[in-house]
């Protein structure tokens, strides 16, 4: 199933599947009882499998199934707060960062690189943790929805969830256009300055282009900045509110 989904064709690629990641990982079966997959959410599953399941939502099929399963992971993602997943998670993205980006800097790693879209990510799930076991409101699938949701907390506050909002939406939308350029599933931009002029000039961020369009959420830098000059400043304020949710979860965490 994953060849078929997954194998380059004349006509490109369906989708790209890491398997690795289910249940058991690469040894594991690609399906398993519903019993069974409780069962190892229970005893087994890791801490950072916690935040992954946030994303989990019913798409097709049984619907019957799809509710028994979202139900199961809901108890699962949403149970008490443990304290180590602050300490467990800052380890995760610093290891990412080291084995998975470019150290030299000169690429602008949208996906995982310091201040990227993982930045992001990883600040809302474990908040929508912390606060969904009381909350229902942060049992909401996916970033993009929860952002929008704008549901209070102490953790986040309006300010630095408006900005996180604005940087999902200029990631996403870079990661959008990388990839269209690409033909392929990148995530960074290539150490080419033809290439990321281009793609600036299709931001409207630099002076050869329009200006900043109305209605185009999250683009609100001067066009007179270089595209790389505007991804070093968001991110760098994605990275400072993330280090602030880490610190302000840890808080709460002792006595």
């Amino acid at each position: 199933m994953e060849r078929c989904l997954a194998e380059p064709t004349s006509e490109g690629v369906a989708y790209r599947i890491d398997t690795r990641l289910r249940p058991e990982g690469k040894k594991g079966a690609l399906a398993m009882p519903a019993d069974q997959f409780e069962r190892y959410l229970e005893t087994r599953a890791e801490i950072w499998e916690r935040l992954a399941w946030t994303r989990c939502r019913f798409l097709a099929g049984s619907r019957t199934l799809g509710a028994d399963v979202e139900a199961r992971v809901r108890s699962f993602v949403y149970g008490p707060w443990d304290r180590r997943i602050p300490l467990v998670m800052t380890g995760v993205r610093r290891r990412m960062e080291r084995t998975l980006t470019d150290l030299t800097g000169r690429r602008l790693e949208f996906k995982v690189g310091r201040g990227s879209l993982a930045d992001i990510h990883f600040a809302l799930q474990m908040i929508q943790i912390r606060e969904g076991h009381t909350r229902p409101e942060f049992q909401v699938a996916g970033t993009r929805r929860l952002l929008e949701q704008r549901s209070t907390t102490t953790f986040l506050p309006e300010t630095d969830a408006e900005e996180l909002h604005r940087a999902y939406v200029f990631l996403s939308y870079l990661e959008m256009l990388a990839r269209m350029d690409a033909d392929t599933s990148v995530n960074a931009l290539p150490d080419d300055t033809i290439k990321l002029r281009a793609i600036g000039r299709r931001l409207s961020l630099l002076p050869h282009g329009a200006g900043v369009r109305r209605g185009d959420p999250g683009l609100a830098e001067p066009a007179d900045r270089t595209l790389a000059d505007t991804y070093g400043r968001l991110t760098s304020r994605v990275r400072a509110i993330y280090e602030r949710v880490v610190e302000r979860l840890e808080d709460s965490a002792r006595p």
